[in-house]
C-alpha cells in the first residue's frame, strides 16, 4: 500500500508539472515578444521579430511590384494635377462669360475641391412651391445652358428651399420639391441643349443644407437655390482629350 501511494503521488505530481509546463503567462510572453521586437541579434542587424522587413527582402511582394505601385501612385498625382488644372481654366472661363454677359448680380460661380459651381437664386427660376421654370427665367438657364453644353465634365444640380412646410399632392415635402426643381433643370438642358444624360445629376436636399439662418426673410431667400456643379473629369476623358489633341 505505501509503494502503490507513493506511485500515486508521483503520477499525481508528474501531471501537475506538465499542466504548468503547458500554461503560458500571457503578460510575460506579451513582454518577451515585445523585447524581441526592439533588440536586434547583432546591433544594426535584423531584429528577430520585426514588423518592418528590410526592402526587398523575402516577402510576398516582388519587387516588379513595388515599383508598379510606385509608378501607380505618381500616375494618380498627375491625373489629380490635370484635373485641377483643367477646373482652374474653367473656373476662369467660367467667370469671364458670366461677366461678359452680365450675369454676376444673377449667377455665382466658386470653386472647390468638387470642381466649379453655379449658383442660381430660385426667384430667378421658379415661383414659390412650383417645380415649373418661369418664362422671365428661360433667358438665365439658356445663358447656362451655352455655357455648359460643350463641356464634356459631370454635371450634378442640386435644389435646396428653406424650412417653411410644403404638403401638396404634387409635393408631400420639401424632399419633393427641391428634387423635383434639380430635375426640371435637367430636362431643360437635355430638351433645349441636347446634352448628353448619362453625364447628369439631380440631386434634392430640401432644407437641410442652409448656407443663411432661416429665421428671416432675407436667409430663407438665401437658401432658396439651384445649385449647377461642374465636377472633374475622369481619367478616361482625359486620355480620351490628350489622344485626341495630338
Amino acid at each position: 500500500m505505501v509503494t502503490f501511494s507513493d506511485l500515486v503521488t508521483l503520477i499525481l505530481c508528474f501531471f501537475i508539472l506538465l499542466f504548468a509546463f503547458s500554461t503560458i503567462d500571457i503578460v510575460k510572453f506579451k513582454a518577451i515578444s515585445d523585447s524581441f521586437r526592439k533588440k536586434s541579434i547583432v546591433e544594426g542587424g535584423v531584429s528577430v521579430v520585426s514588423p518592418d522587413p528590410p526592402l526587398h527582402a523575402n516577402t510576398n511582394v516582388p519587387i516588379d511590384e513595388d515599383n508598379r505601385s510606385v509608378d501607380e501612385d505618381q500616375s494618380q498625382q498627375e491625373v489629380a494635377q490635370v484635373q485641377e488644372e483643367q477646373l482652374d481654366d474653367l473656373y476662369e472661363a467660367v467667370q469671364q462669360y458670366l461677366e461678359d454677359n452680365r450675369l454676376e448680380t444673377v449667377i455665382a460661380a466658386t470653386r472647390d475641391d468638387r470642381g466649379v459651381t453655379l449658383e442660381i437664386r430660385d426667384r430667378v427660376l421658379f415661383d414659390s412651391g412650383r417645380a415649373e421654370i418661369k418664362p422671365e427665367g428661360i433667358p438665365f438657364l439658356a445663358t447656362v445652358g451655352r455655357l455648359i453644353q460643350g463641356m464634356p465634365n459631370p454635371i450634378e444640380v442640386e435644389g435646396h428651399t428653406d424650412n417653411i412646410p410644403i404638403s401638396t399632392i404634387q409635393f408631400p415635402s420639401n424632399w419633393e420639391l427641391s428634387t423635383a426643381r434639380a430635375s426640371r433643370v435637367i430636362r431643360y438642358f437635355i430638351a433645349e441643349h441636347e446634352m448628353d444624360p448619362d453625364r447628369m445629376t439631380a440631386v434634392g436636399y430640401a432644407e437641410y443644407r442652409p448656407i443663411a439662418p432661416n429665421e428671416t426673410a432675407d436667409g430663407r431667400a438665401l437658401n432658396r437655390r439651384v445649385l449647377i456643379n461642374i465636377g472633374k473629369l475622369s481619367e478616361d476623358e482625359l486620355m480620351a482629350r490628350a489622344m485626341a489633341a495630338e
